[in-house]
């Protein structure tokens, strides 16, 4: 909790040794229960021109890395889900990019499926990524009776 509210509270300058110490464990973290509200909370010191968001963006580049398996997690859905709404346009590519890999897999995952209902509708997304995401879900008839059945 600690962690989490001085992640909320200081400037991006002071953050940089709490990010610091998640590389290498920013997977893990994203997975945990308590530990993935302050991975999340590193989206908000992305984008500067400094060491600690740097280093912030190093954490969350290793969550990225695992975004296919994140999308499914009970945890790793909600740092996915800021990623989208708060993250760097790269970084919302990349959830986009994980999400489609098995889309309809992911459709008609309970976890997976709120992911791509925020991903549709995220005003913040590109309208191109978010146009291919649903023609993709609706242009294969099988698919959409899978969906329809779920």
């Amino acid at each position: 909790h600690v962690i989490k509210q001085a992640l909320d509270v200081l400037p991006t300058e002071y953050i940089g040794f709490i990010a610091d110490e998640l590389i290498g464990s920013a997977v893990w973290a994203a997975r945990h229960r308590f530990a993935c509200r302050a991975i999340l909370r590193l989206t908000r010191h992305c984008g500067k021109e400094e060491w600690a968001s740097n280093v912030a963006e190093a954490v969350l580049a290793e969550v990225l890395e695992s975004a296919q398996a994140l999308c499914c997690d009970e945890f790793g859905k909600f740092v996915l889900e800021e990623l989208l709404e708060r993250g760097l346009p790269e970084q919302r590519r990349q959830v986009l990019a994980a999400l489609r890999t098995r889309l309809v897999k992911h459709a008609k995952h309970e976890h997976a499926s709120f992911l791509i209902q925020r991903a549709l509708g995220c005003e913040e997304c590109s309208e191109d990524g978010r146009a291919e995401m649903a023609d993709e879900l609706v242009s294969n008839r099988e698919a959409v009776w899978s969906l329809a059945r779920n």
